[in-house]
């Protein structure tokens, strides 16, 4: 991903010749949402200073926020979340699941991951890497695999200091004994930076095995013509050398003081341990809501209303004839599709356009979630975008140049919706089973963006069609969107920059090394 400049955070030299930071009021704006002041910190600054105050205190003037200040918002404002675990246990679905969640809850994020480190270094050196390259007494592949968690290491800690905004790096690989881990801890102790491990344990023997055949022969370790039989006994083989060095976190009492999450069974248990600030507390939620599906999740638009066939933003308008076709069909094809799923819901907003859509489905029940009404667009409801263009040709040209950030006059961004939507989107972690969520455009463009990891930048642009059902089905570490148009066809006005769902999007760039 083309990750975007971030605010400047200018350095000016203070009395004894230290370069002290100076933020400007979009940079602490966004990392005070995630900071609380220690009471040492209060003491030395004489009190608790406020949020509006540090803001008063920066840019245009450019005053320096106090030095203990500005060193408890990095402190506070900086995470790695070094992963632990045997490998086909989950480490990177999880990863990649907290990354995304935490690129939609504004929060700069990036994974680290070692395996494609190590795979880019073998490839260079001409090394083979089947299982006897794990064997620990394998002197030159232990080298190999030391060396990459030093690079990947240096890579993270470089990328966090490069910029204020550079908020959380996910250390994604297997870190199983307390030696690895405690160089992790002592980078992260010397550059000011919070740690949790999160550690990710299978005990069923068929969820790892399950896992290996879906994902494993797809990383590029098995991409030299191996057979798929032969590549599944090489890693069950690789595990049995990872088992034998293989140090679960705190399992002798020494590593008690260090904050660490325990994720058991794909969240069926998880286990805390001193998760005691704001961004460890944001992942450790996260956590203790994911579950893994393999049920479909079903996205789709209310049947066209006024509004749609009249080019108007927003409002609450009736369906027309042929949104109500439509709604009949999905009726229809919603008892044949769900016939074989237990426990299926429907999701949709308290809006009369989904309403009146979902009134023909009788034979699951369908929960009305204020959450999930379109975007609102204040001042604009009930207005055409060319009447916009027209009439408020200044709002018109706020809008194109940042859709993301552009908040309706009285109304709200897409960054004000995506923070609606948070209690959905952990909601869609902890779903077992299918739900059709029947909503808006907005709304649609955000949980479909979400659940490919598109950046959120591309969301307001995603053109959810009208009169189609999109399938979500979980796949790996994603999600594969197949579109089932109903019908009957209709046309309505797009804006330009819309790009549809079947072109190819840019998933969201983890990392320049990621798997």
């Amino acid at each position: 991903m083309q990750e975007s400049e971030a605010q400047p955070c200018a350095r000016t030299e203070r009395g004894d010749g230290a370069a002290s930071p100076v933020y400007n009021n979009d940079s602490v704006a966004s990392l005070l949402e995630h900071v609380t002041f220690s009471p040492a910190i209060s003491a030395r600054v004489g009190r608790v200073p406020s949020r509006s105050e540090l803001l008063d205190t920066v840019s245009p003037e450019r005053h320096c926020v106090p030095p203990e200040v500005a060193l408890e918002i990095r402190a506070q404002s900086k995470l790695v979340v070094a992963f632990v675990g045997l490998p086909a246990r989950g480490k990177s679905f999880l990863s990649r699941r907290i990354c995304t969640y935490l690129m939609f809850r504004g929060l700069r994020s990036r994974i680290f991951n070692l395996g494609s480190y190590r795979r880019r270094i073998a490839k260079e050196r001409n090394m083979p890497q089947d299982a006897s390259f794990f064997d620990p007494t394998n002197a030159a592949g232990s080298e190999i695999r030391h060396q990459v968690a030093v690079a990947a290491l240096a890579d993270m800690i470089s990328w966090l200091e490069a910029s204020p905004l550079n908020g959380v790096a996910i250390f994604d690989g297997t870190n199983t004994t307390k030696e690895r881990r405690a160089m992790i801890a002592d980078a992260c102790s010397r550059h000011n930076l919070q740690l949790m491990y999160c550690e990710t344990i299978r005990t069923r023997k068929d969820d790892i095995t399950d896992a290996v055949r879906e994902s494993k022969f797809l990383n590029g370790d098995y991409d030299n013509g191996t057979l798929p039989e032969e590549a599944f006994h090489d890693f069950l083989r690789r595990i049995t050398f990872y088992e034998s060095v293989y140090q679960p976190v705190d399992f002798d009492g020494s590593e008690a003081n260090t904050s660490y999450v325990k994720f058991i069974d794909l969240g069926e248990k998880v286990i805390l341990n001193r998760i005691n600030r704001s961004l460890p507390m944001v992942v450790s939620t996260f956590c203790m809501n994911l579950r893994s599906t393999t049920n479909p999740i079903y996205l789709c638009r209310h049947g066209e209303s006024v509004f749609n066939r009249e080019g108007r933003i927003g409002g609450d308008p009736d369906l027309t004839a042929n949104g109500r076709q439509f709604a009949q069909r999905l009726a229809r094809w919603l008892r044949t599709e769900m016939a074989a799923q237990k426990k299926f819901r429907v999701w949709t907003s308290t809006l009369k356009r989904t309403v009146q859509t979902t009134s023909y489905i009788h034979s699951v029940p369908v929960i009305t979630w204020p959450a999930l009404c379109e975007i609102n667009s204040g001042k604009f409801n009930g207005w055409t975008y060319t009447e916009v263009k027209e009439k408020e040709p200044a709002e018109h040209q706020a809008r194109l140049a940042d859709k993301l950030n552009y908040r309706y006059p009285q109304g709200e961004s897409y960054v004000d919706l995506i923070h609606r939507l948070d209690p959905i989107l952990l909601e869609l972690a902890r779903l077992r089973h299918g739900a059709l969520i029947l909503s808006h455009q907005a709304v649609l463009r955000v949980l479909y963006g979400y659940m490919m990891s598109l950046p959120p930048e591309e969301v307001p642009t995603i053109d959810i069609p009208m009169h189609t059902v999109i399938r979500m089905t979980p796949k790996g570490y994603t999600f594969v969107a197949e579109l089932i148009p109903l019908g009957p066809d209709i046309t309505i006005e797009k804006e330009e920059d819309t790009v549809s769902i079947t072109s190819p999007l840019r998933p969201v760039l983890y990392s320049d090394h990621s798997s």
